[in-house]
């Protein structure tokens, strides 16, 4: 598997527990072991895709900590998570398919950013926004 990351300033790893709300799930939050670069998700799903946790390409994904993760201080920056997540395929130069820490497929930015300035989303694949819903649904259920 990957080594540990080393974080910077502001930049943490994923904690080893996550508050999961079934009805709205952060897909960039998951449990992992200490001893773990991916998420128990990740690992599952990677199972299912049939790839080796050891050789599969891998992208450093910044998520920006809520403040149910964590508190910190309203006039300090917000704090980073770090998520290296799996990557699955990518779309042209920007865009990156991965394994969000959650075991969910997402569109990243090839930065490893979620969004851009001014808040966009890294755009969905050929099949539009039904299409990965559709892949997650079947992440989810075990079907895929």
């Amino acid at each position: 598997m990957t080594t540990l990351l080393q974080c910077g300033p502001g930049e943490h790893l994923l904690p080893e527990t996550a508050h999961v709300t079934p009805s709205s799930i952060n897909p960039w939050r998951g449990v992992r072991r200490p001893d773990q670069c991916f998420t128990n998700a990740q690992l599952a799903a990677m199972r299912r895709e049939a790839l080796d946790p050891h050789l599969v390409e891998t992208i450093v994904v910044r998520s920006p900590a809520t403040h149910r993760d964590m508190w910190w201080p309203a006039d300090d920056a917000t704090p980073v998570y770090l998520c290296p997540c799996p990557v699955i395929g990518r779309r042209g130069g920007e865009r990156v398919h991965v394994i969000a820490p959650a075991g969910l497929a997402e569109w990243v930015w090839s930065d490893g950013s979620i969004t851009k300035a001014g808040g966009r989303t890294a755009p969905r694949g050929n099949g539009g926004p039904g299409r990965t819903r559709t892949r997650n649904q079947a992440v989810m259920s075990g079907r895929l």
